[in-house]
């Protein structure tokens, strides 16, 4: 998922189950931001071509992705009983 959609993320408590299983599908792990680094480092032109997915690349690979969705986990634990 963009980071963009992410961040847009909306909290709905009747599928508080539903959201906690595809937000942590969403995790990416060690491997996969290491990879997302290498892509940025080896790929400048994205900068122009794909700025979008250069930038998610980044997210993901600074940790702001998986930040993101602990941050909605969190809402979701506070806001839906």
């Amino acid at each position: 998922m963009p980071y963009a959609d992410l961040e847009n993320f909306r909290i709905d408590c009747r599928i508080k189950q539903q959201q906690i299983v595809f937000l942590q599908s969403m995790r990416s792990n060690a491997d996969q931001r290491l990879q997302a680094g290498v892509e940025n480092l080896f790929m400048p032109w994205r900068i122009i071509t794909d700025p979008n997915g250069r930038r998610d690349a980044t997210n993901v690979h600074n940790g702001y992705t998986n930040w993101l969705i602990n941050q909605h986990l969190l809402k979701l634990s506070h806001e839906c009983m």
